[in-house]
């Protein structure tokens, strides 16, 4: 009986890696033009204020506890989902920098290069800010993790915008 458990979960495992596989494959961008299709806006401003510890600060000042801490459970929930939305175009940042690379050379691989290192540090901050964020709303306290985030993808989101050569944008993968 117990082999046949093992049996079981080793097979409930392979499943598994071919359900990451499969979508990991599907999450992969075919063109530029794919890259376009699947960004998702992020209103910086928005998020700044929900994440500006003077706002919060005004707010804890002029509301009853209790509500406070319903409108701070709501800003966090919107935040996280701000964070959701930055993490999915760094990653589409990453993979268009990849097809960039692979299609030129020269300067232009240069900055591809560069956008895609930027990227991917900003999908790690995006991460230490979730999990920053996840805490904070256990125990409230600042969230510095969250300004350096939204900073770099405001700088990292106008550079990679600049940055696409028209050129690319029909190459298939």
């Amino acid at each position: 009986m117990t082999g046949f458990y093992l049996v079981l979960i080793a097979a409930l495992f392979v499943v598994a890696i071919f359900l990451v596989a499969a979508r990991r494959h599907r999450s992969q961008l075919r063109s530029m033009d794919d890259f376009r299709r699947r960004w998702q806006k992020v209103d910086v401003e928005a998020f700044a204020n929900l994440i500006d510890p003077s706002e919060e600060r005004f707010l804890r000042e002029n509301l009853p506890a209790r509500e406070f801490r319903r409108i701070q459970r709501q800003r966090l929930s919107a935040a996280r989902e701000y964070l959701g939305r930055v993490g999915r175009n760094a990653q589409l940042m990453v993979q268009a920098g990849q097809i960039i690379q692979r299609h030129n050379s020269g300067a232009e691989a240069e900055r591809a290069r560069s956008h895609v290192k930027d990227a991917i540090r900003l999908r790690s901050l995006v991460f230490m800010a979730q999990c920053s964020l996840t805490a904070q709303m256990a125990f409230p306290v600042p969230n510095p993790s969250l300004e350096r985030a939204l900073r770099l993808y405001s700088d990292a989101a106008r550079s990679f915008d600049n940055a696409l050569d028209p050129s690319v944008t029909s190459v298939a993968m």
